[in-house]
């Protein structure tokens, strides 16, 4: 279908324009030719095959995705998206269509990605509006089609693995880092919880005191000559600084051999400044791992914690940049 000329659709916040489903799918607009929803009930509306990065919208309102016990993940989305979470694969609805029917692998295909279409037209639409909240809403959006597409594309011998295709590909891995690079403080949090588990793998690996972490004894302690005020020489001591060696093993809790709380606190304490001197690209560091499983652990926690703070960065000039 094509449109022409300057279609507008103006309603009011308690009809909406539109009573139900409204199907917009497959409209070319023509040249010099606009269609603006002004005040506009778009929650079950579908854009499909549209180019709606040339259509106007103003104070429309869209489906909102939530999510359970988090409301600071709530977004703004597109109808089709939660269709398609339905089993509702239907790109048009024609008169006296009402129920679902199945769909082929290519026919979902085919409507993931034009979900993904809209999505990505909709971010252009509302940056050159300088709307950049919503904008990122719907980028969001994009990204999670994309995710679910994979899912989609799964063979479907086992169950499960469809959903592990959606959240083990690296989708499901950008989201779970940084919520696909728009959110910084997801980022950060799941920087302090890799230097939480990288303490504690080193904790058990094994690490010890380079030289320049090492503390020299005392002065007290080295050996004091007899001489004027002394009445008698002091036993030499060995003064030469000793590397201190952590590595733990699973005990029982009431053996002779279990760290006391004290201990485990001050190690743990030792480990998490180990990977803090990985964080912040230390080149000489005051510790050191004491086995090839350690070292293999510190690189894995440079790549890891490297990566991560490079999406901090990412995100923080996404959501500043403009």
């Amino acid at each position: 279908m094509r449109a022409y000329g300057r279609l507008r659709f103006d309603g009011t916040d308690r009809d909406g324009s539109f009573a139900g489903a409204c199907w917009f799918t497959d409209i070319v607009v023509g040249k010099d030719s606009q269609i603006l929803p002004r005040r506009t009930n778009l929650r079950r509306a579908s854009f499909l095959g549209t180019d709606v990065s040339k259509l106007v919208f103003e104070d429309v309102r869209w489906w909102r995705r939530h999510s359970r016990g988090r409301r600071w993940l709530a977004r703004q989305a597109l109808w089709d998206e939660s269709r398609a979470e339905r089993g509702d694969f239907r790109w048009s609805a024609p008169q006296g269509m009402s129920g679902k029917e199945d769909a082929t692998p290519e026919e979902r295909q085919a409507f993931y990605e034009g979900i993904a279409a809209t999505y990505r037209q909709l971010v252009l639409n509302y940056e050159a509006k300088r709307a950049y909240e919503t904008a990122e809403d719907f980028y969001v959006g994009e990204m999670e089609t994309r995710r679910r597409q994979i899912a989609a594309e799964s063979w479907r011998g086992w169950r499960w693995w469809p959903s592990l295709r959606r959240y083990g590909s690296s989708f499901g891995l950008y989201l779970v880092l940084s919520r696909y690079g728009s959110s910084y403080w997801q980022a950060l949090g799941m920087l302090l919880v890799m230097v939480a588990l990288f303490a504690g793998g080193f904790m058990g690996l094994g690490f010890r005191q380079t030289r320049e972490g090492v503390e020299a004894p005392p002065a007290s302690l080295a050996a004091l000559p007899a001489g004027a005020g002394a009445t008698a020489a002091v036993p030499a001591v060995d003064a030469t600084p000793v590397p201190r060696v952590v590595a733990y093993r699973f005990v029982a809790p009431w053996s002779p051999e279990a760290a006391t709380a004290g201990e485990l606190a001050a190690d743990y304490r030792r480990s998490v400044s180990f990977v803090l001197s990985i964080a912040t690209f230390q080149r000489d560091r005051f510790y050191e791992p004491t086995s090839v499983g350690g070292q293999l652990w510190l690189y894995l926690a440079v790549v890891a914690i490297t990566s991560q703070i490079a999406l901090i960065l990412f995100a923080i000039r996404r959501r500043f940049k403009r």
